[in-house]
């Protein structure tokens, strides 16, 4: 009997590798981020790192397409401050959180097929 290895194949969750995606375009906005939860980024990113670089580099363009809808004087405000990012996973959307605490927030959701929109205030 032979090993079938396509069952020990390595698999990513789209949603939490577009996650990262999310947390790294998204905290990059900031003079600088700090993460809530290390070891839940570490988890996205482990998702990330196995997600095909074609699929890496459209959920990078999707995170682009959603932040370029941002008003561009509140993102030059943006780059002056800290913020502190948090990953909330609600109901089948993942959120993630950077709030500067009382200058600003920004909340992106990911969808389960990893669809990136940005969150109301």
């Amino acid at each position: 009997m032979g090993n079938n290895f396509s069952s020990c194949e390595k698999k990513y969750n789209r949603q939490l590798a577009s996650g990262f995606a999310v947390y790294m375009m998204g905290g990059s906005l900031f003079q600088k981020c700090i993460c809530a939860n290390q070891a839940e980024a570490r988890h996205l990113y482990l998702h990330y790192a196995e997600m095909p670089a074609a699929k890496q580099l459209a959920a990078e363009d999707a995170v682009l397409a959603v932040l370029r809808q941002q008003d561009p004087e509140w993102l030059s405000a943006m780059e002056q401050l800290w913020c502190e990012a948090r990953f909330c996973p609600q109901g089948d959307t993942y959120q993630i959180w950077f709030d500067t605490k009382g200058f600003g927030r920004l909340g992106l959701g990911i969808d389960p097929k990893g669809r990136i929109r940005k969150l109301a205030v």
